[in-house]
């Protein structure tokens, strides 16, 4: 009896994969093959014949060439979307991080990346540093429960806090409301209302 709560125990807290993941994995295998073929892209694609979502990062990995890091960003951005934008197509976020990785942009940015400490107070930035550290290592870490008991993960906690810091609250402003408070203050210096 011991042992299967434990087992129960261990799948409720097991981390879910992120929703493109074996998209990307099918995408990497696929790459794995078009290259042991030796065959051009557009013949082994025509051959194959992977979902649209593959066949698209499959491009964009041909694009990338020799530069695996450069692949390897763009299926992180992939992933990151993917997880940002559930309700948006596959196939259509992988034209995106293609087209992205084109220009040398990516369409979700590294969170990790993004939430680097712009403040020279050390003691800011060593909890920043050591957020991130935790995210990182342990992003199914349980560090509090929401107003029902369930759990919030690490990864929950810090995505909700940078989009508390981007959009604001209820009570406060964020980050993307620096333009219409610059606009309101120029308006205020310049009729004085």
């Amino acid at each position: 009896m011991r042992g299967r709560n434990a087992t129960a125990n261990t799948s409720e807290t097991a981390p879910r994969p992120s929703p493109g993941a074996d998209i990307v994995s099918r995408a990497r295998e696929e790459r794995a093959r078009h290259l042991a073929s030796g065959q051009p892209l557009d013949e082994w694609v025509g051959r194959s014949k992977p979902p649209a979502p593959v066949q698209n990062l499959l491009i964009g990995m041909s694009e990338a060439g020799r530069n695996t890091a450069r692949a390897d960003a763009m299926l992180r951005d992939f992933s990151r979307t993917a997880e940002a934008h559930p309700d948006m197509p596959h196939a259509d976020i992988a034209a995106d991080v293609v087209e992205a990785m084109r220009a040398g942009k990516e369409v979700t940015p590294d969170a990790a990346k993004a939430a680097a400490p712009t403040t020279s107070d050390p003691a800011a930035a060593l909890i920043a540093e050591r957020a991130q550290a935790v995210e990182a290592s342990q992003p199914d870490l349980v560090v509090g429960a929401d107003a029902d008991g369930k759990p919030i993960t690490a990864s929950e906690a810090m995505a909700q806090a940078r989009r508390e810091a981007a959009t604001g609250t209820d009570s406060t402003l964020g980050v993307d409301d620096a333009d219409l408070l610059r606009v309101a203050a120029n308006c205020h210096l310049q009729t004085g209302d």
